[in-house]
């Protein structure tokens, strides 16, 4: 595994887990709950379709706990 293939993991893990945690602010902050659900499943499909990819690594089922 080359440094390219490390440092792009981390950048997309750290999105993810910054995107997951903006959800859930944004998700609280929302009065309506239909707009903080839609923007949560926006989050959740983002989330799995990125889990889904090849190339996981132990530090995806950290996040995901």
């Amino acid at each position: 595994m080359n440094l390219t293939q490390i440092f792009k993991e981390r950048i997309i893990l750290v999105s993810m887990y910054t995107m997951m945690n903006w959800t859930k602010e944004v998700s609280k902050s929302v009065s309506r709950p239909e707009v903080g659900a839609a923007v949560r499943n926006l989050f959740m499909f983002s989330h799995r379709s990125a889990s889904n990819s090849p190339g996981r690594t132990v530090d995806d089922d950290i996040i995901r706990t």
